[in-house]
């Protein structure tokens, strides 16, 4: 992993002992472990070891008599002296290079910072320039590094130090621009690409490990030595589970806490180095608890097969030619490849591995997202093909012919200013000038400012974003089909008679409107923007009953089931999504005579909605997208409703908003709707006296759920906790079921909680872990049945394998993943369930009639049962279902005490516990926007930091869509000569450009 830290020249005497503190690393001893690196460094003459007065001085910003520093570089205390990069190496990798004394596995962590910091130099440094108050960029290529090699982590309490290979490779605040001069570095674009360059780096010293003939595990994006387990590794690593338990208190993991947290943490729980513990001792130490742990370290390599000349040979990690194209996983390292194999294979085999990689990256990525930047398709393809020995240049390459075969398509230069590198967006020419033109320029001063800004290097060419021709063509084709049904059905009935149908129902000026629309449109599909709160509900209830008088039927789709059960409390013919694409013929039948209601339009994916367009248009059937593009989006790539609302869609407005009773909590849902969320936060925290600031998770929690609690019982029914991530989902419902006096009252069961992967990964071996639950959709010949629960028993990423046994019957079975794409995928947690407990089903179930989302009170519970049930306002029970829950009925069901904001979108509460934290990507305006809008009467805004909250929730991220970042002009043309809607596209281009 990587971390990065800004160093100050304050601090320069200090860190300049620290980090020169090396001696008594075991392996300090052979004269490398602190050195220079760079081209900068070089130019001025500091090469090879490091002494601790140079080092010192470079902090200060003496690079000695033949550097002068521009004087834009500060010098006082507080200015930037450079950045500490830390690349640390895989615990396996420690314990054998460290305990094992393996000097070879050291020199592959050497070699991988190496080429990282190559890269880092090559590519990402930057130096601005400001000339007449214009600011040009320069990408310089040229870096001082100073790399001092560690091997212990810090302590914790009384624990020794753990046995941590690591480097701390510091870039100095200099680099020299093309003119002679040393300027500070823009550091910008080394913050952004962290994750690609820990990527690089574990991607370098697997391939050198594996040349070496060291037998790897790969794990999702990393890796581990085959001759240490996991049980090994964590009992080395206590360090690292100190830091996850301060996470835990906080109801984060590493993998959901940002790297600022997580950076505060590690520094927070550090213990100064214990010099009454020489490294001799230590040492001796580890050596023991090795030996005890039973740890070999001579196994670390494989058997070596010698191969007959002339024999194929396989690069590391790739499948032997022999395999079948479902068995060829990236990452499958193959046999006969010995330390005196070549370290390169033909040009043929590496552009044929990497081309596999960067197709896997855009599988990956297109699930979830239409536009994919450069350095993140670089990143996850790198990462694939980890162990290979495919270079970034291999990946580089495989991408420019993606490009050239058509398989991506490159999207129109966008550009970063240099006047304000801290943007969120890069934006296209033409975006830059509609953004002058807002500020007041005229449509030419805007247009020529941009020229004349481009030119002049005030704005500079970002990196290159990407999409596919067949998101491009979905897109393509659901504009197609709302196009070409404007204006070509009847109206169901003439406006006056909508209007005497509709006289004395109560609709309020929104809903009237949406209801014209969908009784009076000549359209095939229109859409009815509602807000959250204006009543769509209650409209579409009134609405359908005219429909129905006219002869005509209404039938819905929803994305989730809890919506699809509201709907069928109004009598409407209600499925999800899911289940209406995949249903057989006639299972869900559309007609001429049927309006096609899509509830939640917003949260529909592309790839879904262009299906049910086709649908519908394959039977006549109309279509009304009933829905808020300004709430959370899908999980899924694109954000179709909101486009077809761009490209005119004839839409309905309901902004009049009746679920608020409180005047001034319905005008901070109105502002946040309209996408000013500070200013509904201003009136949450100074008129409604809402907003409370706690520092520390654990206690801001407590906090909330002492508050939870001592709510009514009517009122706590009917109250929503909501938080952002589900990390503290967990940490917020166990401190509500602990304060409701019910620990120790149930019994402990296992849960099941839904791993989040896409397709792609699902097919590959690698991406699954041991000990992880699977349940298959439906019936494979391998023996996997449909709804049964599989517990993952070993994973082999060789030969792309998996093995499972059967929860209840223990029966094994194997399998290839690539052939069985059809499953769900769950980690299992151990909760306590007692009588009074608020739970909700996390799964549907149709034989049972659970369906996801669904709240229910447990009954009762014995060791290997619960029982659930629902009470009508009286209290009553009213359905009463009993579970079998023993270890291996693990069950779909969670507390229902806390709902992240995506399961609280269509819920409505009587009041709202928010929980807001700043750090967290999850608080943001759309976020805040669908929660604070779930509160009828009362909203509680819980945050870490009451000063950054209001930058938090007015922070944007918007969905990508393929036809919206436009295309390349090397491109463009290819793709106008094999068009199949030339008009569209042409029409689209000319919104766009």
């Amino acid at each position: 992993m990587i971390s990065l830290k800004t160093l100050h020249r304050g601090n320069a005497n200090k860190v300049g002992h620290y980090y020169a503190d090396q001696k008594d690393d075991y392996y300090s001893r052979d004269g490398n472990s602190a050195q220079w690196q760079g081209q900068g460094a070089a130019q001025i003459g500091l090469e090879g070891n490091i002494t601790q007065e140079s080092f010192t001085a470079a902090l200060k910003g003496d690079f000695g008599p033949n550097v002068t520093l521009a004087k834009s570089i500060r010098k006082d205390a507080k200015s930037r002296a450079g950045e500490d990069l830390t690349f640390s190496a895989p615990k396996s990798v420690s314990i054998q290079a460290l305990i094992g004394k393996d000097s070879k596995v050291l020199e592959a962590h050497d070699h991988a910072v190496q080429k990282a910091l190559e890269y880092l130099e090559s590519e990402l440094v930057r130096a601005r320039q400001k000339v007449d108050g214009v600011t040009t960029s320069e990408k310089t290529a040229n870096i001082i590094a100073a790399k001092f090699r560690h091997e212990t982590a810090r302590p914790s309490k009384e624990d020794h130090a753990d046995p941590q290979l690591h480097t701390h490779t510091i870039i100095m605040n200099a680099t020299r621009r093309a003119d002679g001069k040393w300027v500070s570095v823009a550091n910008e674009q080394i913050f952004q690409n962290k994750k690609l360059l820990d990527t690089i780096y574990k991607n370098e010293m697997a391939a050198y490990l594996e040349r070496a003939g060291y037998a790897l595990r790969y794990e999702k994006d990393s890796f581990e030595l085959a001759n240490i387990s996991r049980e090994q590794i964590e009992y080395f690593s206590k360090r690292s589970m100190s830091v996850e338990a301060e996470l835990a208190k906080m109801g984060k993991t590493r993998k959901t806490a940002s790297h600022d947290l997580k950076q505060t943490i590690t520094l927070a729980t550090r213990n100064a180095k214990r010099p009454e513990i020489t490294r001799d001792d230590l040492q001796k130490g580890w050596e023991k608890e090795a030996k005890d742990l039973g740890i070999d370290f001579a196994a670390a390599k494989r058997p070596v097969e010698f191969t007959k000349p002339g024999h194929d040979k396989t690069m590391p990690g790739q499948p032997h030619p022999s395999a079948t194209p479902d068995e060829k996983h990236p990452n499958a390292p193959s046999p006969g490849i010995t330390p005196e194999s070549p370290t390169t294979v033909s040009d043929q085999l590496q552009s044929s591995i990497a081309d596999q990689c960067v197709a896997w990256a855009i599988r990956h990525h297109a699930e979830r997202e239409a536009v994919i930047r450069k350095s993140v398709l670089t990143e996850l393809a790198l990462n694939h093909s980890m162990g290979t020995g495919i270079s970034v240049k291999h990946i580089q390459l495989a991408v420019d012919r993606s490009l050239k075969a058509g398989h991506l398509i490159q999207g129109a230069h966008v550009y970063r200013s240099n006047d304000i590198p801290d943007i969120g967006t890069a934006l296209s020419r033409e975006e830059w000038v509609k953004r002058l033109v807002r500020e007041g320029a005229t449509p030419s001063e805007a247009r020529q400012n941009v020229r004349r800004a481009i030119a002049t290097g005030s704005l500079f060419l970002d990196e290159a974003r990407y999409t596919t021709q067949a998101a491009r063509e979905r897109e393509k084709r659901i504009f197609q089909i709302e196009r070409e049904g404007r204006e070509k059905v009847e109206a169901i009935m003439t406006p006056d008679v909508i209007k005497q149908k509709l006289a004395d129902k109560g609709l309020k000026p929104g809903q009237l409107a949406a209801a014209d629309l969908i009784l009076g449109t000549k359209n095939r599909i229109i859409g009815v923007q509602g807000l959250a709160g204006v009543g769509k509900s209650f409209m579409l209830n009134e609405v359908k009953k005219v429909i129905e008088s006219a002869d005509y039927t209404v039938k819905s789709v929803a994305p989730y089931g809890t919506q699809v059960k509201e709907l069928r409390s109004l009598g409407v013919e209600a499925v999800t999504v899911a289940s209406m694409l995949e249903a057989k013929q006639g299972r869900f039948k559309l007609d001429g005579k049927t309006i096609l209601v899509i509830d939640e339009a917003g949260v529909v994916p592309t790839r879904q909605m262009e299906k049910i367009l086709k649908q519908a248009e394959s039977t006549g059937a109309r279509v009304v997208m009933l829905g808020d593009k300004d709430q959370t989006k899908a999980i899924e790539a694109g954000k179709p409703m909101h486009q077809l609302q761009d490209e005119g869609m004839q839409t309905a407005l309901m902004g009049d908003i009746v679920r608020q009773k409180d005047p001034l909590l319905r005008k901070a849902v109105e502002l946040a709707a309209q996408g000013r969320a500070s200013e509904a936060l201003h009136i949450i925290q100074t008129k409604l006296d809402s907003v409370l600031e706690i520092k520390e998770s654990p206690d801001r929690y407590t906090a909330m759920a002492d508050q939870y609690v001592s709510l009514d019982q009517v009122t706590r029914k009917d109250t929503l906790i909501i938080t952002g991530t589900n990390a503290s989902r967990i940490a917020l419902n166990d401190l509500v079921h602990d304060k409701l006096g019910l620990k120790g009252k149930g019994f402990a069961f296992y849960l099941h909680t839904r791993v989040d992967t896409t397709q792609a990964q699902r097919r590959s071996a690698r991406y699954y872990e041991v000990g992880t639950i699977i349940q298959p959709e439906r019936d494979y010949r391998n023996g996997l049945l449909a709804g049964n629960q599989y517990k993952v028993i070993s994973v082999d990423t060789q030969l792309n394998r998996i093995q499972v046994a059967h929860l209840q019957t223990g029966v094994t079975v194997e399998f290839n993943p690539s052939r069985t794409t059809k499953l769900s995928i769950y980690e299992l947690r151990q909760s306590e369930l007692s009588a009074g407990d608020s739970v909700r089903i996390t799964r549907n179930d149709a034989k049972l009639d659970l369906v996801n989302g669904e709240r229910y009170e447990v009954l009762a519970v014995t060791p290997t049962t619960v029982t659930i049930g629902k009470r009508d306002d009286n209290g009553s029970i009213t359905r009463r279902l009993m579970l079998d829950a023993d270890k291996t009925h693990p069950l779909h069901m969670d507390y229902a005490y806390t709902s992240t904001v995506h399961s609280a979108q269509g819920l409505t509460a009587t009041q709202v516990i928010l929980n807001q934290e700043t750090y967290s990507r999850t608080t943001k305006s759309d976020v805040f926007y669908v929660a604070i809008s779930r509160a009828k009467e009362k909203i509680s805004v819980y945050t870490n930091d009451m000063a950054k909250l209001p930058f938090a929730v007015s922070r944007r991220e918007e969905k990508g869509a393929a036809l919206d970042i436009g295309i390349a002009q090397a491109t463009r043309q290819a793709e106008h000569n094999h068009e199949s809607t030339p008009s569209l596209e042409k029409q689209h281009h000319d919104h766009q450009l």
